[in-house]
């Protein structure tokens, strides 16, 4: 099965514990199917895909706090309701690399102070949708705004023969046990005191592995 490349901020409680549990991390469209209080309550068909957990995309609609990127986002996410509506969403969709030396160099590219991040193996989830783009075509709209790249970028083409593929998945994926152990060792030294070491260790012993 092929296995990709997830990067997380060993200083964030939240997904360190949730990935800690039991090793499986859900995107929140996914998990809305489960719970419906998952997705924003909004008239705006573009602002309903933010979750009630939102990713750092999300983040950034919601707080405006850069407003290019925002609408850059905006015409994205329309377009993707527009003709794309089977492929997952950049505002809730879980984000993952290629195994592989390229795919390393996006994360690094896109987390260039990464002291306090670690990129794990995952492996995707049975019945999850994966769509892969070639990030090119975001960071040339982001210069020059043609209706031609955001299209591109939906239809999965290749920017050119380097190309830089990201992957928007609509569903989950899981890490390995030794992957497991290392963010509990992590979610006890840097985040004990927020979450409680007797909830911490009541709740590992429950998620045995």
């Amino acid at each position: 099965m092929t296995k990709y490349l997830h990067s997380i901020d060993l200083t964030n409680w939240h997904v360190c514990w949730n990935l800690s549990l039991n090793g499986v991390l859900a995107s929140a469209k996914f998990l809305q199917k489960c719970n419906p209080s998952f997705i924003t309550n909004n008239p705006s068909p573009i602002i309903s895909e933010i979750t009630s957990t939102p990713t750092p995309t999300g983040i950034v609609i919601l707080t405006d706090s850069y407003p290019k990127r925002a609408k850059i986002e905006k015409e994205f996410e329309k377009a993707r309701q527009e003709q794309f509506q089977n492929l997952p969403s950049r505002f809730n969709c879980l984000w993952v690399a290629e195994n592989s030396e390229n795919g390393e160099e996006i994360i690094n590219k896109m987390f260039p102070q990464k002291e306090d991040r670690k990129s794990f193996v995952v492996e995707i989830l049975p019945e999850s949708i994966i769509h892969k783009a070639d990030k090119r075509w975001y960071e040339i709209f982001y210069q020059d705004e043609k209706r031609e790249y955001l299209l591109n970028y939906w239809l999965g083409k290749p920017f050119n023969e380097e190309a830089r593929w990201e992957f928007l998945i609509d569903g989950g994926f899981k890490i390995s046990k030794e992957d497991i152990l290392f963010l509990r060792k992590i979610v006890r030294e840097k985040h004990g005191e927020r979450l409680g070491k007797d909830l911490i260790e009541r709740l590992y012993q429950i998620n045995s592995i």
